[in-house]
């Protein structure tokens, strides 16, 4: 899973509602979560949205999802 998809989904939202929030359409949120590509500016624009402080770039990054156990 990619970074951009464990922020979306720990947020509770929609690939829609997901781009709706952070100004950029659900069909780039999409293709970035599958294929882990996405224009650089819309990139930035999340990562300002989302108040992480950078160029956005680690949201492409693969991520494992860890499950609590008990």
């Amino acid at each position: 899973m990619r970074r951009i998809e464990f922020v979306r989904r720990a947020l509770g939202m929609s690939q829609r509602k997901f781009g709706d929030h952070v100004g950029v359409d659900a069909s780039y949120i999409c293709n970035a979560e599958k294929n882990g590509v996405m224009y650089p500016s819309h990139l930035k624009r999340i990562a300002e949205k989302l108040e992480m402080g950078e160029d956005g770039s680690t949201l492409l990054d693969e991520v494992v999802e860890v499950k609590a156990v008990g």
